[in-house]
């Protein structure tokens, strides 16, 4: 059921150029090794993939935090799930381009937002810049969809497009379901842009489901 769906997604060594061994000082090794524990690549909870390699944009997670909200890293850096009716992104209907909290890549076009009732903005379709984690189970539990510059968690995509009779969603079989946090609108007609982040102490609104 598309509620229930809802619910679910609310969680390369240098080459040597003789045969001669290379042999380091045991000073040297020490500091290579302390290098390599005090700045890991960044993986999220639970083990999947990293946030940080691969990708056109990186940061330490030092310089993403004094970049972003509190709110926003949260989301992008973490994998956190805002909670429904929180984001001001839900309900803006607005014709404008919706992008990355964190690099600024176009991520959703407006026309492609519709009403799911689930609390999150939901999209239809996808503009190029967004990764999609592949998975065998999600016709099941959906997966998860990334910023594909910088690695930032965006949300879920479910194939459960059918279950929105009258939306854009019923064509394309697919919704796109994004925590607002981790994107900020840019109006069509040039006004201020929005940020999606949530206000944890403002009163929320909760979903018909």
């Amino acid at each position: 059921a598309t509620f229930a769906a809802a619910v679910v997604r609310r969680r390369v060594v240098g080459t040597a150029t003789s045969r001669r061994p290379i042999v380091r000082r045991r000073d040297e090794q020490r500091t290579t090794d302390k290098t390599r524990r005090a700045d890991p690549p960044h993986r999220p909870p639970g083990g999947t993939a990293s946030r940080t390699e691969g990708y056109e944009v990186q940061k330490s997670e030092a310089e993403w935090q004094r970049q972003l909200s509190s709110v926003e890293y949260f989301v992008l850096r973490n994998g956190g799930t805002e909670p429904p009716n929180s984001s001001p992104l839900v309900k803006e209907k607005r014709a404008g381009e919706f992008r990355c909290a964190g690099c600024g890549v176009p991520l959703f076009a407006s026309s492609a937002k519709f009403d799911s009732g689930t609390g999150w903005p939901s999209f239809a379709t996808q503009l190029p810049a967004v990764a999609v984690e592949s998975s065998a189970l999600e016709f099941l539990a959906g997966a998860a969809i990334r910023a594909g510059r910088c690695g930032g968690h965006l949300g879920d995509r479910f194939l459960d497009g059918a279950l929105f009779p009258g939306t854009a969603a019923a064509v394309s079989g697919q919704r796109y379901c994004v925590d607002g946090s981790a994107t900020v609108f840019y109006p069509a007609d040039g006004s201020a842009p929005v940020r999606g982040e949530f206000d944890p102490a403002k009163p929320r609104e909760l979903p018909a489901w």
